[in-house]
């Protein structure tokens, strides 16, 4: 038996075209569950939505108890973050910082613009000059204003409570202190 006999005994057993059902039939029978199936799936598909990009973010700029500060963050919606401020005399406060975006994020961003922080920054290094505190905790309310998709800035504020004063300073420091930062930040 030759090949082209072959294919023709197949499609033959088949029995598409030998029931009966014409193959303009046919073709209008796959016309028709095609496009059932696209205009089924397509809005279907588009009500899924993507899980969000958890992304590290890079943040410099200046606040207090900060001073000049370099931040590092991880996540999307809850970020944490790590600070490590440099003053004039060197190696400043460690902190660790917690992020919650809320609010609706705007339809080209990967975050809300609006987040409340909070935060604790103690000095880890020994430093040669007097400290007014060893530690303190600062919650904040902050927004992202963005500059694209990546970059933008952001600007927080909130009260801080230094804990663990130390009895040498002659300085008297109000119980509660402004705290806040302003930083340009990369997401990547």
């Amino acid at each position: 038996m030759s090949v082209k006999a072959a294919h023709k005994r197949i499609r033959n057993d088949s029995g598409i075209f030998t029931s009966g059902i014409s193959k303009g039939l046919l073709l209008f029978r796959v016309i028709l569950v095609l496009s059932g199936l696209i205009l089924f799936l397509i809005p279907a598909s588009s009500q899924i939505r993507s899980r969000p990009k958890y992304r590290f973010e890079a943040d410099f700029g200046y606040g207090f108890p900060e001073a000049i500060g370099i931040k590092f963050k991880y996540g999307n919606k809850i970020q944490a973050g790590l600070v490590q401020s440099l003053d004039s005399r060197g190696l400043g406060a460690t902190g660790i910082e917690i992020y919650y975006h809320i609010g609706e994020k705007p339809r080209l961003m990967d975050q809300a613009p609006l987040y409340v922080s909070g935060g604790v920054a103690g000095y880890l290094l020994d430093v040669n000059y007097t400290k007014e505190y060893n530690f303190i905790i600062y919650p904040r309310l902050g927004r992202s204003f963005y500059f694209s998709r990546t970059a933008g800035i952001n600007l927080d504020a909130g009260p801080g409570f230094p804990l663990g004063r130390t009895k040498s300073s002659n300085n008297i420091i109000a119980p509660v202190l402004f705290t806040g930062s302003l930083t340009i930040f990369i997401r990547f």
